[in-house]
């Protein structure tokens, strides 16, 4: 019974993540003492139950939502980073660029293409 209710609580946690993905100071430090659990109990339950760390799932999500912008055609890329919760465009386009494989200013111009 209890494994159902951590179940719930990383449930609630990845949704809490998914609505406020564009908040700059989301933190597993933060997302932990929201929902008052310790930060290392979240870490470790939320890898076991999603299979990425919360850091990586904030990310992913973040680099979707940034993929949806652009594919709705926002193209200045600091703008594109301030929605999604970076306040640094130079990181934001590093992390994009490492997760897509190419930078923002690549993906924009491969949307223009097609």
């Amino acid at each position: 019974e209890p494994q159902k209710y951590i179940a719930t609580s990383m449930e609630a946690i990845r949704n809490y993540v998914d609505t406020h993905y564009n908040d700059a100071n989301i933190s597993l430090q933060s997302v932990s003492k929201k929902f008052d659990y310790n930060f290392h109990y979240v870490s470790r339950c939320f890898k076991e139950k999603f299979g990425k760390s919360f850091s990586e799932y904030v990310t992913f999500v973040r680099i979707q939502k940034a993929c949806e912008l652009m594919d709705e055609g926002l193209t200045t890329v600091s703008n594109i980073a301030t929605f999604i919760g970076y306040s640094d465009p130079l990181y934001f386009s590093r992390v994009f660029s490492k997760e897509i494989g190419k930078s923002p200013k690549q993906y924009i111009q491969s949307i223009k293409k097609k």
